[in-house]
């Protein structure tokens, strides 16, 4: 229980506070809920680091394909 309320903060909570930063930076909504509920999901199923590894691993993707363009 305690270790799903900590990957519920972590994932969620790390996108939460990107769309808040992308969101005072941009001057409009830089992410929706859906993103956040969705990590915040995956943190309670599988632990914050897991969940912190894969919001790594997918902006490493992100840039990759950026790179590759």
């Amino acid at each position: 229980p305690v270790e799903s309320l900590l990957g519920i903060l972590a994932g969620g909570g790390s996108l939460a506070a990107i769309g808040a930063i992308g969101t005072f930076l941009l001057k409009k909504d830089a992410m929706g809920g859906g993103d956040i509920k969705l990590m915040a999901a995956a943190g309670a199923l599988f632990g914050a680091q897991n969940a912190l590894l894969a919001i790594l691993f997918g902006a490493l993707l992100v840039w990759e394909g950026v790179r590759a363009i």
